[in-house]
């Protein structure tokens, strides 16, 4: 398992019992990194629409073009990809956090490829283009998006924070009604995340604790068990104070 278990923090107390707060991650790619380090993590940014924007540019000048293979593209890739800068959306889950840089590297791909598809078709055309100067502007973007393509790799912000920032947590880790009955071993999520060969009231307590931290980030590497805490969200910054860590993740 990764670096994410913080050792000052318990998992059988809740949130505010705790001297610290747990570890929760967001995904991203490296191109952002900088910004993140100076600014925080920010709700809403304008740089996680870029794909968004990029998208819009190749539809209006192919819309402009009367090129239909590539407004065909572009209307699909923004129906499977597209997102608007929203709320920041992290997870407790490691394996989750992975899947969702792979996600967005897969969304990069896609918008590098409406690029050379478009251009492609244009360089093909033997008529004279009568957008000459927003095509230059295209090829540009499209010189500056691989040479972001060769040079970007994921990252996996750590981050520990205030949980009260969050619009909705798990309940283990919110309710101390429902931390003490899986404390008890009471439930069904005792029976999926605990021990298969002993009984939950003949575990020490560590193994109890690392029970109950799998039940919010999911057991690691094992399909469908993803945990309660796949994904929160929050419309609050995330302090630069607050990230505890950068893991790069090579795509």
């Amino acid at each position: 398992m990764p670096d994410t278990f913080n050792p000052d923090y318990s998992w059988l107390k809740t949130w505010k019992e705790n001297a610290s707060p747990p570890i929760i991650f967001y995904s991203t790619t490296s191109d952002l990194v900088p910004s993140i380090r100076k600014d925080g993590l920010v709700p809403f940014s304008e740089q996680e629409g870029f794909f968004m924007e990029c998208i819009r540019e190749v539809l209006v000048l192919a819309r402009k073009l009367d090129n239909r293979r590539t407004i065909e593209f572009a209307e699909i890739q923004l129906m499977e990809h597209g997102e608007r800068p929203s709320p920041l959306r992290l997870t407790f889950s490691h394996r989750h956090a992975l899947g969702e840089i792979e996600r967005k590297s897969r969304r990069l791909k896609a918008l590098q490829w409406l690029y050379e598809v478009f251009l492609e078709q244009l360089d093909k055309c033997a008529s004279e283009e009568p957008a000459a100067a927003e095509v230059d502007e295209l090829r540009k973007k499209y010189g500056e998006l691989k040479g972001i393509r060769s040079t970007t790799q994921g990252a996996i912000i750590h981050v520990a924070t205030d949980l009260q920032k969050f619009d909705s947590l798990p309940s283990l880790v919110e309710d101390k009604k429902s931390l003490r009955r899986a404390i008890k071993g009471k439930g069904p999520l005792c029976e999926v995340y605990g021990p298969q060969d002993r009984k939950w009231k003949k575990l020490p307590r560590e193994e109890v604790e690392a029970c109950i931290e799998a039940m919010v980030r999911g057991r690691e590497g094992v399909v469908g068990l993803e945990g309660l805490g796949c994904e929160i969200t929050t419309s609050e910054v995330i302090p630069p104070p607050d990230i505890v860590k950068v893991e790069f993740v090579q795509l």
